[in-house]
């Protein structure tokens, strides 16, 4: 039996036929495919560029400010973005003008927290230990072993003025007093603990040097109750235990970190809640040992004026600056102008915000609106007026 020629050329044009179809529908799924690549390539360029730009035009704040003793210069650190990289920079305060700008890039993964009083260190967690950097170069200087192997803090550790302890508390109820030089430890405070339960368990919610270096302030909870510490550091013996009015209501509450300031004269105290902004201060008189409330509105930073007649506080979110007599508690309130002022908490602790060692100012970084430039408050502490605006 034979077929048709003509079944035969009617088959071979419908072969053809499916195969320029399917040539097509390739074609036009490579043409699509294509068009999705540029697309997303186009989306993806458009938000890092969105990102960069929102970058550059809202730069980091200023972070772990320190004077000078003289209080002519203020260094600070600045992280520019997730991976560490920033800048370490020293500026004069009395035109703002940049004496020393140095870029550092966080290789290490280091954790910055503190800086050291005279204003030419910081410290930060590192994986080998507590690295020392300068400042003006950003170079790890050492790194002290960590006490004890002890590396979680349940507070942020402080150094004494003349910068030679650092206090680093534990949660094994002791507070380590380390040689910032050598890492050694040179003394121990062991808390008295009370039953370990979840109401009762003693925690230590702040620590403070006095500007002398010898008496050692620390501040603790238990049953429910607020307790400050004097120690003094030579003798290694405890003063004074002094307790504070204000009453721990609930567990939150006491997971809130306080801090603790002496007035230059070593003599007076302050205790308030940093982890949240506050709205009271309680005032420790070490000679009576007796502790008297002054209400300041709302605040996230607080501390005493040179003359040690006045508490001077701070409230970013509200753009005020309030002082407070401590004899007979009249208050004064001014403003702290039109400036995007930072109120950004660090570890539980204001760390943007700072006074000099000799209590006769204070630093408030903000946001230039004008220019992609750190601008600075310096406001006088026994007046709270602000006596210098740099940018």
């Amino acid at each position: 039996m034979t077929r048709c020629n003509i079944c035969f050329k009617c088959l071979s044009k419908e072969q053809e036929k499916e195969k320029k179809t399917r040539k097509e529908e390739k074609g036009l799924k490579e043409r699509m495919k294509i068009k999705l690549t540029t697309l997303l390539v186009i989306l993806l360029a458009s938000f890092i560029t969105t990102q960069s730009f929102a970058v550059s035009h809202n730069p980091a704040m200023a972070q772990l400010l320190s004077f000078t003793k003289s209080n002519g210069t203020l260094s600070y650190i600045k992280t520019t973005n997730l991976s560490g990289a920033g800048n370490l920079l020293k500026i004069d305060t009395r035109n703002g003008n940049i004496i020393n700008n140095v870029s550092f890039y966080n290789n290490e993964k280091l954790e910055t927290f503190a800086a050291t009083p005279d204003g030419f260190k910081f410290l930060a967690k590192s994986a080998k230990g507590i690295a020392v950097i300068h400042n003006g170069t950003g170079k790890t200087l050492r790194t002290l072993p960590y006490p004890n192997g002890v590396r979680y803090w349940p507070i942020t550790p402080v150094i004494s003025y003349n910068t030679v302890y650092m206090a680093v508390p534990s949660t094994n109820h002791k507070i380590y007093f380390v040689h910032t030089g050598t890492g050694k430890i040179l003394r121990t405070i062991n808390l008295a603990i009370s039953p370990k339960n979840a109401k009762n368990s003693t925690i230590i919610t702040a620590m403070a040097f006095s500007p002398n270096s010898k008496v050692f302030a620390y501040q603790t909870q238990s049953n429910l109750k607020n307790t400050v510490h004097i120690y003094d550091i030579n003798n290694q013996v405890e003063l004074n235990a002094i307790p504070l009015t204000n009453a721990v209501k609930n567990n939150q509450t006491r997971m809130n970190q306080h801090a603790l300031k002496f007035d230059g004269t070593g003599k007076q105290l302050i205790s308030y809640t940093s982890s949240l902004p506050s709205n009271s201060v309680q005032l420790i008189d070490l000679n009576s040992q007796t502790v008297k409330t002054l209400k300041l509105g709302n605040f996230t930073f607080a501390g005493f004026s040179k003359n040690s007649r006045s508490i001077i506080a701070i409230s970013p979110a509200d753009r005020k600056i309030t002082t407070a007599d401590i004899q007979t508690g009249r208050l004064k309130n001014s403003g702290l102008g039109v400036h995007k002022i930072s109120a950004a908490l660090s570890n539980g602790v204001q760390s943007n915000i700072t006074q000099s060692p000799d209590k006769s100012l204070i630093a408030v970084p903000f946001q230039s609106t004008t220019e992609n430039k750190d601008g600075f408050l310096i406001i006088d502490s026994n007046s709270g007026n602000i006596i210098r605006n740099i940018h």
